[in-house]
């Protein structure tokens, strides 16, 4: 956990620290959440001795080459499964609830009943656009429900942010020649965008970890922190309760710990 009010020196701290992980041949990730790791940002210094070796995806310009509704494939008592449609639906549900607050539980079970037609129908085919289609398919549910629902997703679906037809490859990033990665959200002036796109490219992270172990750590910088959710069953949940089994090496940076509940600080 790496505290400090803004200025205070914890992007110039932890670029000190990643070039020391360059050095070290470990690889590096970093989900830039507040544009402090853009190119005109970051230390001359640390540019130049990282090099080459320092890549960036601006999603704003490249999208992100990865499915939130894609169902993922689950180890149950040995044997692999892909995990049914509902459960796919209530992940996604849970990160939508987590950043548009004001949903209810029939937002939330609407929305619930939306993605899991949409992902049985579309399968890995599914995407915003259609989720918005399916909740206008839901004659039996309130218009004023659907409305709400639709009124708050509209920029994401129209900035959509997800590239679906693109293979995402995490292990290209964590080669063992000390690469640092970024991830740069920069561009979306919408918070809600920003914290969605956050909380999916955690899920999919975690479940490419889950493959990994202990004694390949791979260092993940999560800017900005008290954005995240910490509530149960949220990715940085699993991450801080979970992650060092399967390699994390997670630093939560953040401005503040007023954001969090109880519940959030005691994990």
């Amino acid at each position: 956990m790496i505290g400090g009010r803004s200025g205070q020196g914890k992007t110039y701290f932890i670029q000190s620290l990643l070039m020391d992980l360059h050095d070290a041949k470990q690889p590096s990730l970093i989900i830039d959440y507040s544009a402090s790791y853009t190119q005109h940002q970051l230390e001359e210094q640390f540019v130049q001795h990282v090099g080459e070796h320092l890549k960036e995806r601006v999603v704003y310009i490249d999208k992100m080459p990865i499915n939130p509704f894609k169902r993922r494939m689950k180890f149950v008592a040995g044997r692999e499964t892909p995990e049914p449609a509902n459960e796919t639906a209530n992940r996604v549900v849970e990160v939508f609830a987590s950043v548009y607050r004001s949903f209810g539980d029939q937002q939330k079970m609407t929305l619930y009943r939306a993605i899991r037609n949409g992902i049985e129908k579309y399968e890995d085919h599914m995407t915003l656009t259609l989720l918005m289609d399916e909740l206008s398919l839901l004659e039996d549910s309130q218009k004023s429900v659907v409305t709400s629902i639709q009124s708050r997703l509209t920029q994401l679906v129209d900035m959509d942010p997800f590239d679906y037809t693109s293979e995402n490859n995490w292990g290209d990033l964590f080669t063992s020649n000390g690469q640092v990665n970024i991830i740069q959200l920069d561009g979306y002036e919408q918070i809600e965008i920003k914290k969605v796109l956050t909380e999916f490219i955690l899920w999919d992270l975690w479940y490419f970890m889950l493959s990994n172990h202990e004694d390949r750590p791979v260092a993940v910088v999560l800017d900005e922190a008290q954005n995240l959710s910490f509530a149960q069953g949220a990715p940085s949940n699993l991450i801080l309760r979970e992650g060092r089994k399967f390699g994390w090496s997670a630093w939560f940076a953040t401005q503040t710990f007023s954001q969090f509940t109880t519940e959030e600080l005691a994990v």
